[in-house]
């Protein structure tokens, strides 16, 4: 089993690397007895400083090892916060920047994957994983396929955007 934590609030919303609120740090120490109850054997984070700063709260209660992983860092900029009006575009900038989220799902795609396959590999079960809400939707959609498609792809990033509060904790079977 795999429990995803999303981490605390910032002032910053997704832009950079920015730290918890007063609201995220509190979050964070909300959630800690949460994890604690899961029983896991190990916390995977982002390196980003707002997702270790939620591990270092929460493992201060849980007291497991920590593994900080930069393929669970969030998208790039561009795919979570799109430019709101495509109309002002040129037809050539509005492709180059539909390849530019293209790129960028496909990379979290792939860097997903890949975190996922090495627990496989390592028979690795019962963890959490501190992370972002991009990267919650990615791991679900990893689960579901196999390969790779943008609209699908899409689709499911959408769908998991609810539910996925600041310290929400999301549950995915591994196997």
């Amino acid at each position: 089993m795999i429990y995803v934590v999303r981490h605390g609030k910032t002032d910053g919303g997704q832009k950079g690397n920015v730290p918890l609120n007063e609201i995220g740090i509190e979050q964070s120490r909300m959630v800690a007895p949460r994890v604690t109850e899961l029983g896991i054997d190990k916390i995977y984070s982002s390196d980003v400083v707002r997702a270790r700063q939620t591990t270092e709260i929460v493992n201060a209660v849980v007291g497991v090892d920590v593994i900080y992983d930069p393929r669970l860092r969030e998208f790039s900029i561009i795919a979570e916060h799109p430019i709101k009006n495509l109309d002002n575009l040129t037809q050539a900038e509005q492709e180059k920047y539909n390849e530019l989220i293209k790129q960028s799902f496909k990379d979290a795609f792939d860097r997903v994957q890949s975190f996922l396959s090495e627990l496989r590999a390592n028979k690795v079960d019962n963890v959490a994983v501190i992370t972002h809400r991009g990267i919650i939707s990615t791991i679900g959609y990893c689960l579901e396929h196999d390969t790779f498609d943008f609209c699908k792809f899409d689709e499911n990033r959408k769908k998991y955007k609810r539910g996925t509060e600041n310290c929400s904790i999301t549950k995915f079977e591994l196997y």
